[in-house]
This record gives structure tokens, sequence and C-alpha cells, in this order.
């Protein structure tokens, strides 16, 4: 696929299909703003919290058309899987699992089309859809049995991926971007809160978004000083 680098988006403003497969019934699977900002297409369709082993969240993908700007990019969240951060060096083997805590929509046969071309045109800036494995929190008592869900990701293929904020030695040249960008969706920081307050309310702790938030809102208080 052709990224248009200028804008930050693939060429033709939508993800990039790594199949063109969908599960059935079709779930969609969000670890970002789709936690708590959901297409309004699909908001009122049964959702409930789930999470997939083997990935995790972490805010390392430039954001030029949501939460910063072609000029001035912002910070936000991509899904990589520990085959990557295992090869890249950023776990151990003997790790265990990575967990990627999220919220399961789905999307009925009847509305599959409409919420599929919304969301690829919302993840148009890298981001790419694939198929994974979901388990439904254990609270869900009618959802017991694994799902296939789409998730859609920005892999680190993707030109504009920042690897070196998954060291933790960068994590306060995150939190300055994420500080201080804004874009056509809003300040990067009220991403981070609201995504901070969806996983304090479905009880997970996410230690790479706490810390980000202690230091994002230290930063802020001395900007104000």
């Amino acid at each position: 696929p052709m990224f248009n680098h200028e804008l930050g988006v693939w060429v033709g403003d939508k993800a990039v299909a790594e199949s063109q497969d969908l599960p059935n019934p079709v779930y969609v699977f969000g670890y970002g703003s789709l936690c708590w900002r959901p297409q309004e297409s699909f908001a009122s369709f049964d959702h409930f919290p789930g999470h997939v082993f083997g990935w995790k969240r972490v805010f390392a993908q430039l954001s030029k058309d949501h939460r910063g700007t072609p000029e001035s990019p912002g910070l936000v969240v991509t899904a990589v899987d520990d085959e990557y951060l295992t090869t890249a060096g950023f776990r151990s083997v003997d790790d265990a699992a990575s967990v990627l805590h999220g919220e399961v929509y789905h999307i009925p046969d009847h509305a599959v089309a409409q919420v599929l071309d919304e969301l690829d045109f919302r993840e148009k800036g890298g981001y790419s859809r694939i198929i994974v494995t979901v388990i439904p929190s254990k609270i869900q008592e009618e959802h017991q049995t694994p799902i296939k869900a789409l998730l859609w990701a920005a892999t680190p293929s993707n030109p504009l991926f920042q690897p070196h904020f998954l060291a933790q030695s960068n994590v306060r040249e995150a939190a300055k971007i994420v500080a201080f960008a804004k874009g056509p969706s809003g300040p990067n920081r009220e991403y981070l809160f609201a995504l901070h307050d969806y996983l304090v309310r479905v009880g997970v702790v996410d230690r790479h978004v706490e810390e980000l938030c202690q230091i994002v809102q230290e930063m802020l208080k001395a900007d104000t000083n």
C-alpha cells in the first residue's frame, strides 16, 4: 500500500485490510479511542470488555489526522504483538504473554458494511485491519467462549510507527507530545485521560498508561505555574 507522508495517511484514505476474510459473526475489538468513543453507527450494539493474549498497547504511533497535525503530530496507541517485541529486544522469550484489554462490539450483519467503511476511514493513519482471538471478560456470563474479532493495529512496518517509544527511557519524550499536541479530534491529552478513565472503569491497570498520565499531569501543572 502507498502512504501519503505529508498527510500521514494511507493513500485512498482507508486502513489496509490484511485479509478480506471476516469473522462470523463480526466482532470489533477496540483498545484505544474505540473503548470510550465508538462510532455512532455501532455505539448502541451489544458490547463488553475482553482481552487478547500476545499483544501489548503502546503509545508509539504518530497521529497527523486525529490528535495532531502534519506539522505537529500527536502520539496515540497501537497494538504490537509479542513476536515483534521479543525480536526488537523489548521483552524476553521467558516473559509471560502480554495482555491487551479493551472493548468488544458485536456488529449485526445488516451493519457490517457501514461499520467497516467507517472504521477503515477512521484508522487510515497507518493502521491495518487484522483478525485476533478475544477472550471475553469473566464477568460476562453470556460471553464465555473465545471469539474472533477485527482489530486495527498500526504495525511496525507503517511509516508513522515510532519504535523508540517502546523503550522505558523515552517515556518523558512521549509524554511531552501527548501533553501539548492537538488535532482535529481534540487535544492529545484528552485521548490519554479518556483511555485511562475507561481502564479504571473496567478494573484494568495498564502501567504504561498510568505512568504516561502521571507524567503528563505533572507537565501540565508545571506549564501553568
